[in-house]
């Protein structure tokens, strides 16, 4: 791969790199400073219902919550209204309160206080037959929400249930046990953060642009290549003999053994190759003499290798 084809490369890394980071900041970065709480898939609403308690004694009153997620972009949550029927339980009081702070969303919340203390309750009880308790769950119709879309397109409907409801009666002798005190219905504490959600979420993204750039560094460098410094020990120009015996003393001056033994190795070889078989052989035996080669021994091959190439 020529230096062109690598800068090349490098360069397209970079962009792709740069490219992934603005579409995390622009694209997938949820707007935190905003208040908008970030991405949001809901289309248009949703409701959930809850019954408290889903079991009551005669004349107890029942806390019917219907809490209406909506997506404030598409739907005004002040026109959110909603339409239910709980006989036989009458209806003693009804609360509705909306949130604008869930992010993207807003929270519709209506209360429907009920109790049952008519004729049609005690028919709906449980009671005791031949011995056995027999529960009649009162199912409420099905409600209907109501809520019209922001650019003026029209009128959202939709239907949603309630949960079923048990009506025990306070003549009962197993029902008395009921009438001791209950823990109060559940309210969800204020929500608190001990890091803010944009604080949080805009340093999760600094992060990650962070990561990305320095991963396209990283590819970056790897595609280019960085150029190492060589230093050639012995000029290129030399011949297979004269290039061991350059490294040979190379390593006799770092008072390198086992370069020692690699360079009379490598000689070993090439006078193999020269013709030089005897010359050959010695090399080989003080290359690999068991205390290493001694530098008596490498003067005596020496004098003789240079006895042997002037008699040429």
């Amino acid at each position: 791969m020529t230096p062109t084809t690598r800068r090349a490369l490098a360069v397209v890394a970079l962009v792709a790199v740069a490219a992934a980071a603005v579409s995390v900041v622009f694209w997938l970065a949820p707007r935190w400073d905003e208040g908008e709480g970030g991405t949001f898939g809901l289309r248009s609403f949703r409701v959930i219902t809850s019954l408290d308690p889903e079991g009551a004694l005669v004349g107890d009153q029942v806390s019917a919550r219907a809490s209406v997620l909506v997506n404030s972009d598409a739907i005004d949550p002040a026109t959110v209204r909603l339409s239910a029927r709980f006989a036989p339980f009458g209806l003693v009081r009804t609360e509705r309160a909306v949130h604008e702070d869930v992010g993207r969303a807003a929270l519709v919340e209506v209360v429907y206080t009920l109790q049952c203390v008519t004729v049609d309750c005690l028919y709906a009880m449980e009671r005791v037959v031949d011995g056995r308790t027999v529960a009649r769950p009162i199912r409420f119709p099905p409600g209907t929400l109501r809520a019209r879309a922001r650019d003026g397109s029209g009128v959202e409907r939709a239907s949603f249930s309630w949960p079923e409801v048990n009506l025990r009666s306070r003549l009962d002798e197993r029902a008395i046990d009921l009438l001791e005190t209950r823990p109060a219905s559940f309210r969800r504490p204020d929500v608190s953060y001990a890091v803010s959600p944009a604080v949080l979420g805009w340093g999760a993204i600094a992060a990650a642009v962070a990561l990305l750039i320095a991963g396209g560094w990283f590819i970056a460098s790897v595609i280019r290549g960085r150029r190492q410094a060589r230093h050639l020990r012995i000029p290129a120009h030399l011949t297979g003999v004269d290039r061991a015996l350059a490294l040979l003393e190379h390593a006799r001056a770092l008072g390198d053994l086992p370069g020692e033994r690699r360079a009379l190795e490598r000689l070993a070889l090439e006078l193999r190759r020269e013709g030089e078989p005897e010359l050959s052989v010695t090399a080989t035996r003080l290359a690999w003499s068991k205390d290493g080669p001694r530098a008596e021994a490498l003067d005596s091959f020496a004098a003789s290798f240079a006895e042997a190439r002037n008699g040429r």
